[in-house]
């Protein structure tokens, strides 16, 4: 996992990254949160290319409101192709599932780019499934 910036009050960034994904840890961290307001971006490099039918967010954010994500994915981190926009009003606790019909092939990269938020950019999960 690899992210603009890491508050330290969430953790050591390695422990933000294991809370994000749902990897077990045992420092304590149980989100991420960038530490500073958009833009900021969070990315996963996946351990090979895979077919990808959903993605799930787990939004961690106060004040509630009106939000902008961009989400770019590819087999290569100089050819990320935009794939998914959610401008809406987001509230902490919400789960922001986006699922592709038919999948996006190729994926070893995801770039969650936010753009615009009232609060810090923070996320409790940021799961992807794949075929």
């Amino acid at each position: 996992v690899y992210a603009s910036s890491y508050s330290a009050d969430a953790g050591t960034p390695t422990a933000q990254g294991d809370a994000l994904v749902g990897r077990v840890n045992t420092t304590g961290a149980t989100y991420f949160n960038a530490g500073n307001y958009a833009p900021q971006y969070v990315q996963l490099e996946l351990p090979g290319e895979y077919s990808i039918v959903s993605v799930c967010l787990l939004v961690v954010q106060s004040p509630n409101g009106l939000t902008e994500h961009r989400l770019y994915v590819g087999s290569a981190l100089a050819n990320l192709t935009l794939v998914s926009t959610v401008h809406d009003v987001t509230s902490s606790g919400q789960w922001l599932n986006i699922t592709y019909s038919p999948p996006l092939a190729r994926v070893r990269f995801l770039r969650l780019n936010s753009i615009s938020s009232p609060s810090w950019i923070a996320w409790g999960k940021f799961l992807v499934y794949d075929l």
